[in-house]
């Protein structure tokens, strides 16, 4: 699955995969002494997770932690929608804005 995490004291959203996200939370929770919280969690495979990372790119701070633009955290909303599918889709073409520099 894949897994939207959110490091509540800095904002930051981590993308990652794993099969069981509510452990993985826990295990992301030892290290960090700040609260971090599943945002949310959807089906979808390691293919899923590094389209995700490439359209997420230029919002990268760290590893899989990314800033939270505001179209990365409308894709985890999902305002649009729209299927799983339909949104990778639209993500290979850029999140909109993502393509451009910040």
């Amino acid at each position: 699955m894949i897994h939207f995490v959110k490091n509540i004291s800095h904002g930051q959203i981590r993308i990652g995969f794993a099969d069981r996200p509510n452990k993985r939370l826990a295990d992301l929770q030892t290290g960090p002494s700040e609260t971090l919280v599943l945002i949310k969690a959807t089906e979808g495979d390691r293919s899923t997770e590094a389209t995700l990372h490439k359209q997420s790119a230029l919002h990268r701070l760290q590893g899989e932690w990314s800033a939270p633009d505001d179209e990365i955290v409308q894709f985890i909303k999902g305002r649009d929608d729209k299927s799983l599918d339909d949104r990778l889709t639209a993500a290979t073409r850029g999140f909109g804005g993502m393509q451009r520099g910040c």
